[in-house]
């Protein structure tokens, strides 16, 4: 089964972590391009790879163009455990 590397669940860990980075944002190329070293598509592959793992919560009837996706205790050990091994 497919898994995505350290690095790439890092890079999108951080982006949820970061509470200006909402998923529409990557609509606007100047954001995405400034932090992203992959493209929009894996990045959603690796966020949805992540959900599913139950390193992040999405939250339902979240209004347009705000935050829906959060760390879990999971996602948030993921994180630092990712972040020490630097």
């Amino acid at each position: 089964m497919w898994r995505p590397t350290d690095e790439e669940q890092k890079m999108v860990l951080s982006f949820i972590l970061d509470p200006e980075f909402v998923l529409i944002n990557m609509q606007q190329d100047s954001f995405a391009h400034a932090k992203m070293t992959i493209s929009k598509n894996e990045f959603l592959r690796v966020l949805y790879w992540l959900e599913q793992e139950n390193f992040l919560i999405r939250l339902k009837n979240v209004p347009y163009n705000q935050k829906k996706y959060f760390l879990t205790d999971k996602g948030d050990l993921l994180y630092r455990k990712l972040s020490a091994d630097e």
